[in-house]
């Protein structure tokens, strides 16, 4: 009784530091299976799950749009460090515009960034590392940068997602079906995976998606930044 007791307690204590839309998700995965006491390993699988799930494809909702300033005065060139704290978490940039200009920068490929570099190529951007670069022919000292977010996990009591909001049972599924396959349930493992690839998946897929093809990131989106 007194073991009972104290793996209670460490359970609501762990659910308490949850935002309340992970907090909704937890409750319903432990009872769904029913594994109350893998509290730890529900709340780690519903984050991973939440993750692949936002990188399952370039999902319009998850695209931002960013303004960054400079604190050194205007420049024809910079290097901005993405790893920096004040940068928003992301998976990829999708478009950069520098204040000033007509229309978004050029996007220079890895691939093709030393040439670019060498050429001294000018109104471009690149990506090396963790190094954003942008050349342009008149001096700027602010970018508006769009970009792809990813969930960010850094403070689990003030975490949202779109897609945990929308498609709650996706998640609620593949984290039971990961729960199942831990305890040894392979029927049930094998039926919550079903549901999550003929059922929840499909759903989410209807979202819209982002095409590069489309050029979304016209100066018509950004301009509203301007």
């Amino acid at each position: 009784m007194l073991a009972q007791s104290r793996n209670n307690r460490t359970n609501s204590l762990a659910i308490e530091k949850l935002s309340s839309q992970l907090q909704e998700l937890v409750l319903e995965i432990q009872s769904q299976t029913k594994q109350p006491a893998l509290i730890d390993d529900i709340i780690r699988y519903t984050q991973s799950v939440i993750s692949t799930m936002h990188r399952l494809d370039n999902f319009w909702r998850d695209i931002d749009v960013f303004a960054w300033e400079a604190t050194s005065g205007p420049a024809y060139a910079r290097s901005i460090d993405l790893a920096d704290s004040a940068f928003p978490k992301h998976r990829q940039i999708l478009a950069v515009s520098a204040k000033g200009g007509t229309k978004p920068l050029t996007k220079v490929s890895v691939q093709d960034a030393l040439q670019a570099v060498a050429r001294n190529r000018q109104n471009c951007w690149y990506q090396l590392g963790s190094k954003l670069h942008v050349k342009t022919t008149w001096e700027h000292n602010e970018l508006i940068i769009a970009l792809l977010s990813k969930p960010d996990f850094s403070d689990l009591s003030k975490f949202h997602s779109w897609i945990a909001e929308e498609h709650p049972h996706l998640v609620i599924d593949a984290v039971s079906a990961m729960i199942y396959a831990d305890t040894g349930q392979s029927d049930k493992q094998s039926a919550a995976t079903t549901r999550v690839e003929l059922l929840h998946k499909p759903e989410l897929f209807r979202e819209q998606l982002y095409n590069t093809e489309m050029e979304i990131l016209t100066s018509d989106v950004l301009a509203q930044y301007e």
